[in-house]
């Protein structure tokens, strides 16, 4: 029983053994780590798993994919159906793929560590994958679609998600005696709301957004334009039902979203939120409601059938060929599709410039704090520099500088000078 080198176990030569007598039997376990420390770490874990009587033989052991089964079933018991989705959506597409079949116990911060750095750099295939596999049941397109988009490095705070999943996991996991200390615990996941900042670039002017609306096919283009003047997301625009809309007062209640085939409700109570509607879009409103399919559901964006939207055939066959007729000069508008959700930051940034207040603009965007607002778009509120810098001057007008003739000043230089001869001598 020890800590021991093994050559021939390159790049994780080093071998934590433990050799116990468990029911009668006896019990041999070694596992190989990169590091020394590692390997130690993990044969100190396992004897206090033996004293504490929580220790388990490899064939009892308790593997990650179980462990997320578990985990995932006492989530939706506590958190809402939008969040415990979002957390089913890491597991499937990060941690089962990535750790699955292993034991809990074995992990390492040495293995966090390697994924947390081949997530940002190159997704292992087990990930590209099972990232494939989610794009395309989620979306029901062509496989060719996706693949590129399944294999590209993970952004940082999806990164930083899954890294703070995985570590409430393991300690879910030590509750539940599948492990004795949590793998992840010290792994720093970077990301916040600071890395999701908007880029002023990437949102659309007045002008831009004028000439998207004019393109859109007619049927849709009213659901275009109450993105852009109202900054609801996808799915609260896809679940808005004619109820939701006070024509009269000029507001839109939003309660609900349409997510996955069905009405969810949304994920926080900031969520539930109620947002002003201008004039103009009013007006095209109480055409559109002549307009629109009727059917059960009372959709205020219905297909042309009257169904409920299918987001996936929405975006490649409406949004996206709209998005290209615009045929926008801008290059940061045509290296890469732009999207939809980027109607959101438009509304924000032109909200913001139009002087509405930030407080006010993140209880419209339904964010949680105003805080999140301010990092993601403080850089495009109006005034900036010059605003501050003519504020601060207003501020000290009266404080005139003192009138020193060019003589005085070359008496004051000389008398200093002289000063500094004397105290040398």
């Amino acid at each position: 029983m020890g800590v021991y080198y093994v050559e021939s176990r390159e790049p994780s030569p080093w071998a934590a053994s433990l050799h116990i007598v468990k029911d009668g039997r006896r019990v041999r376990r070694i596992s190989y780590h990169r590091t020394k420390r590692a390997a130690e770490d993990v044969l100190a874990h396992n004897l206090v798993a033996v004293k504490d009587r929580s220790f388990a033989s490899a064939r009892d052991a308790v593997r990650v994919d179980r462990l997320c089964d578990l985990y995932l079933a006492a989530k939706r018991l506590d958190v809402r159906t939008g969040t415990a989705d979002g957390y089913t959506g890491l597991v499937e597409m990060y941690l089962r793929p990535a750790f699955g079949p292993r034991p809990v116990r074995d992990l390492t911060r040495a293995d966090v560590e390697d994924l947390k750095a081949a997530l940002i750099d190159q997704p292992p295939p087990a990930v590209v994958a099972a990232r494939l596999a989610r794009y395309v049941a989620a979306y029901g397109v062509n496989e060719d679609r996706w693949r590129t988009r399944a294999a590209r490095p993970v952004g940082r705070r999806t990164v930083a998600a899954v890294l703070a999943l995985l570590s409430d996991m393991l300690e879910f996991g030590i509750e539940v005696k599948a492990t004795t200390f949590n793998a992840a615990k010290r792994v720093k996941k970077r990301g916040s709301v600071r890395s999701a900042k908007v880029d002023a670039a990437h949102v659309l002017t007045v002008e831009e957004a004028r000439r998207l609306i004019a393109v859109t096919p007619a049927h849709y283009r009213t659901l275009v334009r109450f993105a852009v003047e109202t900054g609801l997301r996808e799915a609260e625009l896809f679940g808005l039902q004619w109820g939701d809309l006070d024509l009269r007062g000029a507001l839109v209640n939003v309660r609900r979203q349409w997510r996955r085939g069905t009405f969810a409700e949304l994920k926080t109570t900031n969520s539930q939120r109620i947002v002003p509607l201008t004039p103009g879009l009013v007006t095209d409103l109480k055409r559109w409601r002549l307009a629109c399919p009727k059917a059960g559901l009372d959709l205020v964006f219905p297909n042309p059938v009257g169904r409920p939207i299918s987001p996936s055939n929405f975006l490649s066959r409406v949004y996206y060929p709209a998005f290209e007729r615009a045929g926008f000069e801008r290059v940061e508008l045509g290296a890469a599709r732009f999207r939809f959700h980027q109607l959101r930051h438009t509304y924000a940034t032109q909200a913001l410039a139009a002087g509405i207040s930030v407080s006010e603009v993140s209880r419209y965007l339904g964010h949680s704090s105003i805080a999140v607002t301010l990092a993601v778009y403080a850089h495009v509120l109006p005034g900036g520099h010059d605003a501050a810098r003519d504020k601060l001057a207003g501020r000290y007008d009266g404080i005139a500088a003192r009138d020193e003739s060019e003589t005085e000043v070359k008496q004051l230089a000389a008398a200093r000078s002289g000063g500094m001869r004397n105290s040398g001598d």
